[in-house]
């Protein structure tokens, strides 16, 4: 480039989406109106594979119907791995879960507490789906939010999930494959430093230098790359990780290297 600037196109780092999204969201509206196109911005942002949940997941209490859809509409296109949303609070979730991963190569769940209305230290609840998941090697995505406070729909009164609970799931179940999803820069930062396990993407935060921030509170093996797309412009996310001042070696960390690790530790 003419500035001097490396460009994130440039880089041979192939990355893995943790964090991406497909469906009708009532309070935006998405550049991409097909699983194709949005597949395509992608992958021409250097993506090369993408865990993507269905939107219609987040404000129904019974998922189902969502996830279905999803693992049908992702059949034929290699590069999405169908994440389906799970609510533990609605009964059935553990045999809908049986027949998704029967159909499909199902690598994680996505779990949204604040819209779906429970606590990660609810045990009643959290305990069943933490053993679920450890007995099939499933990893956990805790959407922390969905969309930044300050700019969210003003109907929708749904505030973060407290990052408090984050940590104390962290400790309860120390042993859980989770990532924290869409966490502020303060929250991921406490996130690294009050638990032992639990990872974070970094679609949501936001500083100078802000990689080379986060990287002083949490191990980078705990740093994954998630877009949040199509809610966030896949290409400052991109962008984000490639111009940053981080080492190659540490680029390719965040960007696929934990991801793989991960899929490669299921049981």
């Amino acid at each position: 480039m003419s500035n001097g600037m490396p460009d994130a196109s440039d880089t041979a780092t192939p990355l893995i989406d943790v964090n991406v999204s497909w469906g009708a969201w009532p309070f935006q509206r998405f550049a991409d109106d097909t699983l194709e196109g949005l597949a395509y911005r992608l992958t021409s942002a250097g993506i090369v594979q993408a865990w993507i949940s269905h939107v219609g997941g987040i404000l129904h209490a019974d998922p189902r119907s969502f996830n279905l859809d999803l693992i049908e509409d992702v059949r034929n296109i290699e590069m999405l791995r169908p994440v389906p949303v799970i609510n533990p609070v609605f009964p059935g979730w553990a045999n809908h879960l049986n027949q998704l991963r029967g159909e499909s190569d199902v690598p994680a769940v996505k779990l949204y507490p604040a819209h779906h209305n429970y606590s990660l230290v609810d045990r009643e609840f959290v305990d069943p789906l933490v053993d679920y998941l450890g007995a099939y090697g499933l990893k956990a995505l805790i959407c922390l939010r969905v969309e930044d406070e300050r700019t969210r729909y003003h109907g929708l009164r749904v505030v973060g999930h407290p990052v408090d609970d984050v940590i104390a799931f962290g400790k309860t179940y120390p042993l859980a494959s989770a990532i924290c999803l869409n966490a502020y820069l303060p929250e991921a930062r406490r996130i690294g430093q009050e638990t032992d396990s639990i990872g974070v993407d970094i679609s949501f935060t936001d500083w100078m230098f802000v990689l080379e921030e986060l990287l002083t509170s949490i191990d980078i093996g705990r740093v994954y790359f998630g877009s949040h797309s199509p809610f966030l412009y896949t290409g400052a996310i991109v962008d984000k990780l490639m111009l940053s001042r981080l080492t190659d070696e540490q680029k390719a960390r965040i960007g696929g290297g934990n991801a793989q690790d991960l899929l490669a530790a299921r049981v």
